[in-house]
């Protein structure tokens, strides 16, 4: 598995189109070869929509992340947006930290 928790970093020194192709050519399909799962993490709102949809057509899922602050404590919450080729639950779903630091969420 491979983790990259901000691609936005790529646009630092990049044009938004070769970074955005470079992830899309080089380091998506290489997943597939290394028989291996990689996530890539991208801040909302930070880049052009066109950039967004063209990283989300090129993954096979896509999950969100956000902080509920509408209650008396913030919440951490995650969906399913699109995942292919299964069927998965697409509610926002609260995530919880344990003891041990073992994040579950509730369903």
């Amino acid at each position: 598995m491979r983790i990259l928790d901000d691609s936005s970093c790529l646009a630092r020194f990049n044009e938004e189109k070769s970074w955005v192709e470079f992830v899309r050519t080089r380091m998506v399909p290489i997943a597939s070869l290394w028989k291996s799962t990689g996530i890539l993490g991208i801040i909302k709102g930070i880049h052009s929509d066109s950039t967004y949809k063209n990283l989300e057509a090129a993954s096979d899922g896509v999950i969100d992340f956000k902080l509920d602050e509408t209650g008396d404590e913030a919440t951490n919450m995650i969906r399913i947006r699109s995942m292919r080729p299964v069927g998965f639950d697409s509610k926002w779903h609260a995530l919880m930290t344990g003891e041990n630091l073992e994040v579950t969420f509730q369903k």
